[in-house]
């Protein structure tokens, strides 16, 4: 698939195509074309779809607010509104995908994220009712362990 524009690439994921763009500064990846890759499933939309249901019902958190519409080229050459998200929001949507497929990434972000936390000094805070305790994690780079993750995403 050709694109004109720069700031719109295809990353693979396991081989799977994975739309993304860069959209205020920083890049957003097709929430469908990652459900597709890590569910196996034949309508990656409607997965998407119940998906957004069953988390909002179980967790009360509404993924759509984790996504903007952006505009993705499709397969058919034109370009169309997508559900897309930032890293952050992908991590955390794939956090709810219940795939198998998913499970080996689900394990790589685990293993970054305690390296980061062993890395990391860890500040604790308590809140002013005296109920909760905050972990604050200073801002830095991240360790050499923590880039070197196994190849999940490769650019084309």
């Amino acid at each position: 698939m050709e694109h004109s524009s720069p700031e719109t690439r295809i990353a693979f994921f396991h081989g799977d195509e994975i739309r993304r763009l860069i959209h205020d500064n920083e890049w957003w990846f097709s929430v469908v074309d990652i459900v597709a890759a890590l569910t196996g499933s034949v309508n990656p939309r409607d997965y998407w779809f119940k998906m957004k249901i069953r988390v909002q019902s179980d967790d009360g958190v509404e993924l759509s607010t984790l996504c903007r519409q952006l505009k993705l080229k499709s397969s058919d050459g034109k370009s169309y509104e997508t559900d897309c998200a930032n890293t952050e929001g992908i991590f955390r949507i794939i956090q709810s995908i219940p795939s198998p497929k998913a499970e080996p990434f689900k394990r790589w972000l685990a293993r970054v994220g305690y390296e980061r936390v062993q890395d990391t000094p860890i500040f604790l805070k308590r809140h002013y009712d005296g109920c909760r305790i905050f972990a604050v994690l200073p801002s830095r780079k991240r360790s050499p362990r923590a880039a070197r993750a196994p190849g999940i995403f490769a650019f084309a």
